[in-house]
Order: C-alpha cells, then structure tokens, then sequence
C-alpha cells in the first residue's frame, strides 16, 4: 500500500498540497523502511517483571549479532521519526 501511496503522491499532487505530500511521502518511506527492518530482525520481545529483554530471531542473525543491534537502534530511530512526522502533520493540517 505504502508503494500505491507514493505512486498517488507523484503523480496527482495538486499544487497546493505539494509541502504536505512531501510529508506524507517521507512517512510511506519510513513505512517501508520499518517493514524491511521487520522482516530483517523478526524480534521477539520478552516480558519477566520490571526486565525487557529482546531477542532478535531473523536473517540479520546470518551476518552477525551486532548487525541486529543495529538494525534494532535504526528501527527505534525510525519509529521516532515516524511519531515525530505525525505530529508534524497534525500541526500542518
């Protein structure tokens, strides 16, 4: 859907919309970014009390266990730019 959505942002923006749907374009692109991450780590979270403990089960395990830190801090990273694009977009509206 996010592909469809910048698709639709391309190509029929008028012109008064145009600084929203770069907003609306970057958040499809951090959709999609956070998606691949998904499907990179395939996390799993664990809950025993007032412990989180995280356990990354995916692909990114096949490079190295650092590899999926970092993968896990650049997920992080995105979803705060996600939360951070979404007030933003409230406030433009």
């Amino acid at each position: 859907f996010n592909a469809l959505a910048l698709l639709v942002i391309a190509r029929s923006t008028p012109k008064e919309m145009k600084d929203y749907s770069i907003i609306l374009a970057n958040t499809a692109l951090n959709d999609m970014f956070e998606i691949t991450l998904h499907l990179l780590l395939n996390s799993r979270l664990f809950l025993y009390g007032p412990i989180v403990a995280h356990m990354s089960d995916g692909p990114c395990q096949l490079v190295s266990a650092h590899f999926c830190v970092v993968l896990y801090e650049c997920l992080h990273i995105s979803i705060m730019q996600t939360c951070s694009l979404i007030a933003i977009s409230f406030w433009y509206r």
